[in-house]
Parts: C-alpha cells; structure tokens; sequence
C-alpha cells in the first residue's frame, strides 16, 4: 500500500482553499460504459488505495456499514458467466447475442468493484436509513478517489443489482444488498458536459 492513512488521534490539517480539488468538482464527470478502454486499469494495490481513501466518509457509530468485492483479470469472466446463466434461466427464448452480451458484463471495463450495502440493522443509535446514506457517499468517493489516481470510474446500477439469485451467487447475508457497480479504468474520449439542474432551482433559505 502507497498511501500512508492517519491513524487515529493523530492531527489533521484545517482544510484551506484548493483551486485543485474546486477544479475537479467543476468539471467532475462520469464516463459513458462503451467509452472505457477495458485493456488499461489499475493493479490490486491501486485499487486497494483507492478504496483506502474512498472509504473516509462520515459514518455516524464508526460502523462502516459497507464491504467491496473485487473483479479484476479472469473472475470478470468468471462472474459474468454465473450471472449470464442466472438469467438466461429466467428469460424465455434469450437470444445468443443477449446471452453473449452477459457473459461479457464485466469485461467492458479493466477493474470493477461491486459495493454491498451492510448495514447493522440493530444497531442502538444509528437507523439503517443513516446507513445506507453513508454508503451512498462511499460510492461518490469511489469515483473521486479513482479520479485521483488518473483513472476514469462509471457508478451503474443494473439487473444483477436487484436480482435475489445474484444476491445468492455472491452469498451476502440477509441485511445486505448490491448498492452498486463501480466500473473503473482508463478512456481515449474526453466526457462531455451533460444538461444538469441549477443548484439556484434546489435552495431554500428558512426565514
């Protein structure tokens, strides 16, 4: 592991101004899945250090409601094939091409990191609500931290995400779900802007 972590008690700087990181926020942007080039990406111990830093998100009870499987190499293959399978089961008459579409999910990108939800469901201060929204923020500081390490991430939510044989497959216990797909990698193509509400449209002052 590159990245040294504080620990805890250590002292931490009072944030200042960062042109740097107002820079990225501006012009923050997800890239479009067929736009990866699957064949360049992070190592393990990138991908380690990128979750290390993803993973300093407020979390009200330090209970990190959360955990991360990896898919890098062979396991995109292997697991897009069990899922192809699960669904082809279920569709009636499933094209060859859909077929081949699913066995190859997870190869559209170089990494993937599949985020589970887990929260303490009986935990005596923290609702499950707070939890889940702790790990909502996890998943933007998945994107931001790959970000920092000159790589591209796409946050997708699809059918294996609420499919209770996939939740099966990946054996989560019964307070877990797929909270999301985190595709990362490297792009040739530049992102363009899309069409976004004004946060002036989204405030409102109490009086």
């Amino acid at each position: 592991m590159a990245i040294k972590l504080p620990i805890e008690n250590d002292i931490l700087p009072i944030p200042s101004a960062n042109e740097a990181l107002k820079e990225v926020l501006r012009t923050r942007r997800s890239v479009k899945i067929l736009d990866f080039d699957s064949t360049h990406g992070p190592n393990f111990d990138e991908l380690h250090d990128i979750l290390a830093l993803a993973n300093r998100v407020p979390d009200h009870g330090k209970i990190a409601p959360w955990r991360f499987i990896i898919l890098q190499d062979e396991a995109r293959q292997e697991l897009g094939a069990k899922m192809a399978d699960i669904l082809k089961a279920k569709t009636h008459n499933m094209d060859e091409n859909h077929y081949e579409m699913e066995k190859r999910r997870f190869l559209r990108a170089h990494s993937v990191v599949i985020m589970i939800s887990s929260p303490n469901i009986h935990h005596p201060k923290v609702p499950v609500w707070e939890q889940e929204l702790a790990c909502g923020g996890l998943g933007f500081n998945i994107t931001l931290a790959a970000n920092a390490f000159g790589y591209i991430a796409t946050w997708l939510s699809e059918w294996p995400m609420f499919d209770d044989d996939i939740k099966s497959l990946l054996k989560l216990y019964a307070n877990e779900r797929i909270a999301g797909f985190f595709y990362i990698g490297k792009t040739n193509k530049n992102p363009i802007e899309r069409e976004r509400k004004s946060v002036d449209n989204l405030i409102q002052v109490w009086k």
